[in-house]
């Protein structure tokens, strides 16, 4: 049975209604009420005034009938060109550099949203959006800027030694203002064909004093925005410059490559000399060591030598010593018996000689036939001559040898001293 049986038409049709506006009114209560999340800031416009109210802090607020638009504290823009077999747009930017070439650069800058309520405000007011910012306010001054960062310097700089500066003049100009350029046309050679050609190239502005001009101020300084350092991620170049780029590597590689050969040389004849040096060195060494031996033999040969000497010497001295003592020792021993023993072996050896031819004489000791005198006398004289001869011939061999054979003193014959 239905709650609106009893009732009657009016009274249902009120019933009704009062459920609906109970229901309308209990999801406006709810819908009045926004979160805001610490990654965000809110901006609220009342309904009937207009005015704008900027929320920084996170959490529940009422809404009422009020507007809100909501932005993120802080984006991340970035201006990529896609990569291989992606189907998203081309964001990359394009530059020229002085030197008539040119490049698309990638890369990526974080930016964030102020958090004073007049510069909320006046970002509110000037773009009404978080996309509207990113896409009016960040990608054109980005775009200024990056193209006049490519007139600072030429395509092949920026694809070497320079390369390093474009994040750097692009900051730059994020924070102070993009630079004033020109275009002029300039006669320069090609580096490809060698061949002389115009191109329109792009330079900067400069003061009396060669400062660079500025073309404006930072848009996006004066709205409060900040910015983190840009960060390039590639450099797209033309056709032409990236054959002049690849001219370039192979110039530099073959200068590297003969660089590096000379050095290598230079190292092998650095090596060579010192090796030179080292085996000259070891032979000197070699040699030093040889003589010092030769040297020390020699000397060593020197050192027997005179040692040898002196022994001589020594022994020299030592036999003529012995000599001259043996010498005198003879002669004291002569002058003490006037050489008696060598005397009378002498005299033994005297008598033992003319005894023994005697001994073998076979002959008549005597004449044989006398003349004068008895036989006895003859015979006698025979005998007294033999007995003479070996007398005088004894006594001759003790004069010569300086001999007393007389017996003197108390053994003399006869007992008799000789006077």
């Amino acid at each position: 049975m239905s709650i609106f049986s009893n009732m009657t038409p009016r009274g249902a049709i009120i019933s009704l209604v009062s459920a609906a506006l109970c229901v309308i009114g209990v999801v406006f209560a709810l819908s009045s009420w926004v979160h805001l999340d610490a990654r965000e800031i809110m901006v609220i416009q009342k309904p009937i005034t207009g005015e704008l109210v900027v929320i920084t802090e996170p959490g529940d607020y009422w809404q009422g009938l009020s507007t809100v638009t909501k932005y993120r504290r802080r984006e991340q823009y970035g201006f990529s060109a896609p990569k291989a077999g992606e189907q998203t747009p081309d964001m990359s930017i394009k530059t020229g550099f002085n030197d008539g070439g040119s490049g698309n650069i990638s890369g990526v800058v974080s930016w964030e949203m102020p958090l004073t309520p007049d510069a909320v405000i006046k970002l509110h007011k000037e773009y009404g959006s978080f996309s509207a910012i990113d896409q009016q306010l960040i990608r054109p001054m980005l775009e200024k800027v990056i193209f006049s960062a490519g007139a600072t310097m030429s395509s092949i700089e920026s694809s070497s030694e320079r390369r390093s500066e474009i994040p750097q003049t692009i900051d730059d100009q994020l924070q102070f203002g993009p630079y004033l350029t020109k275009v002029t046309v300039v006669n320069t050679t090609d580096a490809l064909t060698k061949q002389n050609k115009s191109v329109k190239v792009t330079q900067l502005e400069t003061d009396k004093d060669g400062k660079i001009v500025r073309a404006s101020k930072s848009t996006i300084r004066e709205y409060g925005i900040s910015l983190s350092p840009v960060t390039i991620n590639a450099i797209d170049y033309s056709k032409e410059v990236q054959l002049q780029i690849a001219e370039r590597q192979k110039s530099t590689q073959a200068v590297q490559l003969s660089q590096a050969a000379a050095i290598r040389a230079t190292q092998d004849t650095i090596t060579t000399t010192q090796q030179g040096i080292a085996d000259a060195a070891k032979a000197e060494w070699a040699q030093k060591t040889i003589n010092a031996k030769e040297i020390a033999q020699a000397e060593k040969n020197k050192q027997v030598a005179t040692l040898d000497a002196l022994t001589a010497e020594q022994t020299k001295r030592r036999l003529i010593l012995e000599g001259e003592g043996e010498a005198a020792k003879k002669r004291l021993i002569m002058a003490a018996d006037g050489a008696l023993n060598q005397k009378l072996d002498a005299y033994v050896k005297v008598q033992s000689f003319w005894a023994e031819a005697f001994k073998e004489h076979t002959g008549a000791m005597v004449p044989s036939v006398m003349m004068g005198g008895s036989g006895a006398g003859i015979s006698g004289s025979g005998i007294n001559a033999t007995q003479q001869m070996m007398e005088l011939l004894s006594v001759k061999a003790a004069k010569d040898l300086g001999l007393e054979l007389q017996t003197t003193g108390a053994n003399a014959t006869g007992g008799h001293t000789s006077k």
